[in-house]
């Protein structure tokens, strides 16, 4: 059985995915590394059900959103935890395969 996605949150993963993706100004390793982050996040929410929960992840959603558009935008310390955060995806990508 098939679960059924509100668009709402459709729309804000399209959001995240683009607002990620130029981030890293688009950088070809970066953005399968962010886009990675992206989806474990919302895999990691797919069965809340709770309305103060998902209220709550909506908001933290927005804020992340901001920030990757902020890190597109200057090279300052936004964009140094971006690429900071996609070579510690890395790394753990590869001790996983180990």
């Amino acid at each position: 059985m098939s679960r059924v996605i509100a668009p709402a949150s459709k729309s804000l993963f399209r959001r995240l995915w683009r607002a990620g993706d130029s981030s890293v100004l688009y950088s070809r390793p970066a953005v399968y590394y962010v886009r990675q982050r992206i989806r474990e996040g919302f895999e990691e929410y797919k069965n809340v059900t709770n309305e103060n929960i998902l209220n709550d992840l909506f908001e933290r959603c927005e804020n992340t959103i901001k920030f990757l558009e902020i890190s597109a935008k200057r090279k300052g310390f936004e964009h140094k935890v971006i690429y900071s955060l996609c070579e510690m995806t890395y790394i753990q990508n590869r001790y996983k395969r180990r």
